[in-house]
């Protein structure tokens, strides 16, 4: 049966954390301008200093309510430098996430990106469509652990540390305001930050991340988004099921190969290198014979 979160209050305890700092509430304004290259060979390439923040993917749904083209945030990021120290505390063989201590994140249940493989790289969390300044809460009890800004990539972020309810960190990115700092305990549905559409993004989201160890799990199993509730009150997962299930999103990842777009480039160019077609590269990256191919954009090439 499922039942309405209710928020515990809680006293949460945790070990200490390296300290992080508290951003500045700059907002920081881009005005880029844009020129073009012709090659007379194959599809002109766009050369363009917004590639940052444009999108480059076919099908890719940009505009007010879209999502970030990703999160540009890999394991070497400042981000995933932090999973090493949880994931030592968290070699059990059967994780039992805990619901009943759960919170929504915020109201709005619009998914717009879901979790999982996209386009070229994992995508880590999900994407939850909100208006500017809509409330963000902690998903669980916890202490802050980074209150960050990250220009091209999760822009102004929280990260939360929890023990004692299965997941060990949530994060929250995109955000336009940080209400906490660095060591500060939450509680569950307590008020952390508000909504915005800062660092890579399209359109304003909360981009919402759950994780045992250094293994990243999928909000949707946890979390019934579209009737304000959970999935079931307690979840016992053996670790060999969740970490093998992301094992087998990264084997399927690097079955591909990609290229990023640089001054110079052509599809002959790019169809050389990698030892294909010019047509195989259109058909896998949706481009017609006058698509233009922008700086910076990712070319799927296997």
């Amino acid at each position: 049966m499922r039942k309405t979160i209710s928020v515990i209050t809680a006293f949460f305890a945790a070990s200490a954390f390296a300290a992080g700092t508290y951003p500045s509430e700059e907002i920081v304004s881009y005005s880029p301008s844009v020129s073009f290259i012709l090659h007379e060979d194959e599809s002109p390439v766009e050369d363009s200093d917004s590639n940052a923040f444009a999108p480059f993917l076919p099908g890719f749904n940009a505009g007010p309510e879209g999502s970030e083209p990703d999160e540009f945030l890999d394991e070497a990021s400042a981000i995933d430098n932090m999973i090493d120290s949880i994931a030592e505390a968290t070699q059990i063989d059967t994780v039992e996430i805990d619901m009943t201590q759960a919170a929504l994140p915020l109201e709005s249940t619009r998914i717009t990106s879901p979790f999982g493989f996209r386009h070229y790289r994992i995508h880590k969390g999900i994407d939850i469509g909100l208006r500017r300044g809509d409330t963000i809460r902690a998903s669980f009890p916890g202490r802050v652990a980074r209150v960050r800004y990250e220009r091209r990539g999760y822009g102004r972020y929280i990260v939360l540390d929890h023990t004692g309810c299965g997941v060990t960190r949530t994060v929250y990115a995109h955000l336009s305001k940080q209400y906490v700092k660095v060591g500060q305990i939450v509680k569950a549905g307590e008020v952390i930050g508000l909504g915005g559409s800062t660092g890579r993004s399209t359109g304003p989201h909360l981009h919402f991340e759950m994780r045992v160890g250094d293994t990243p799990l999928n909000p949707n199993d946890y979390f019934d988004f579209a009737n304000h509730t959970f999935v079931q009150e307690k979840i016992k997962l053996p670790s060999v099921v969740f970490e093998g299930e992301y094992a087998a999103l990264q084997k399927e990842a690097s079955k591909h190969r990609y290229h990023k777009v640089r001054r110079g480039d052509t599809l002959g160019k790019i169809a050389r290198k990698y030892h294909t077609t010019v047509s195989r590269l259109r058909k896998l990256n949706g481009l017609g014979k006058k698509s233009i191919l922008r700086i910076g954009r990712i070319i799927r090439c296997s």
